[in-house]
């Protein structure tokens, strides 16, 4: 099954394809460490394998790929149970790295995910050069290497504008808790607002913040309260009122929990 397609290289243009080609892997079949002149992608098509890159191991199965880029040393073996079979494409050229990192791609993040591309790849290493039209081969590997690069940036682009868009959600949540901290607070009313379900967008504020969203409620209402309980005119009841609490119990113990100590305590130390 194994099939290899080298190109002339060629200088002075925007792309130029080295190489491409198709292996099915003999078990533990490795290649490295080893240096390459130019970049070279590795579609997995089915089997599992691992990539070494700067002495950090990816465990890698079928639909991802890695990037190999120029100067680097790098390692790459197939599973022993189950080894890869992956189409593989070295290219060089001037807005190469351009292309890379508009996809996400690059020494930073070698590794990537998206099946779209596998019918590129295989279109790829099923070219043909037929004697009437030398060369014709080399601009279907071209068109479909920039076809992969399309798929790939257009996700990517993608996945960037949901970023922009949740990290806005995002804020956009902070500050509705921060004016309604009085208020009975849910996280279900809160997505549903803003158009997401409470699970994904609980997944979402995580992220994004680092903390879930209702530890975000109750930290911002004990911070709230540490202010109001500066002002020795307030009731406790009434500090916890103000923040969210109708029983003055709960709100204490919630207030111990976070600050390690009641709020009459916290007042009379402030005091």
């Amino acid at each position: 099954m194994d099939k290899y397609i080298f190109i002339s290289p060629q200088n002075n243009i925007d792309i130029e394809i080295c190489q491409c080609g198709i292996e099915e892997c003999e078990n533990a079949h490795f290649f490295g460490p080893a240096i390459r002149n130019h970049y070279l992608i590795h579609y997995i098509v089915s089997g599992k394998g691992i990539f070494v890159k700067n002495d950090v191991t990816h465990s890698l199965s079928a639909g991802q790929g890695f990037l190999i880029t120029p100067f680097e040393l790098t390692y790459y073996e197939a599973d022993r149970e189950e080894p890869w079979t992956y189409i593989w494409v070295g290219f060089s050229g001037r807005k190469a790295d351009i292309l890379l990192n508009d996809a996400g791609i690059n020494k930073e993040t070698p590794v990537f995910s998206n099946p779209n591309i596998e019918k590129c790849m295989y279109a790829m290493v099923n070219s043909n050069d037929p004697p009437e039209n030398t060369g014709y081969h080399e601009m279907i590997i071209l068109g479909e290497l920039y076809k992969m690069f399309a798929i790939l940036i257009s996700e990517n682009k993608r996945n960037e504008l949901d970023e922009i868009k949740g990290n806005e959600s995002v804020l956009k949540a902070m500050e509705f808790i921060r004016n309604n901290i009085s208020n009975n607070l849910s996280v279900e009313q809160i997505a549903g607002d803003l158009g997401y379900n409470r699970n994904y967008f609980s997944q979402l504020f995580k992220k994004h913040h680092g903390t879930s969203i209702m530890q975000y409620i109750i930290n911002c209402r004990m911070e709230r309260a540490c202010n109001l309980l500066k002002n020795d005119s307030l009731r406790i009841s009434d500090v916890a009122r103000s923040v969210g609490y109708s029983d003055q119990l709960f709100f204490s113990r919630q207030f111990k929990k976070v600050l390690g100590k009641g709020p009459q305590k916290y007042r009379e130390e402030f005091i």
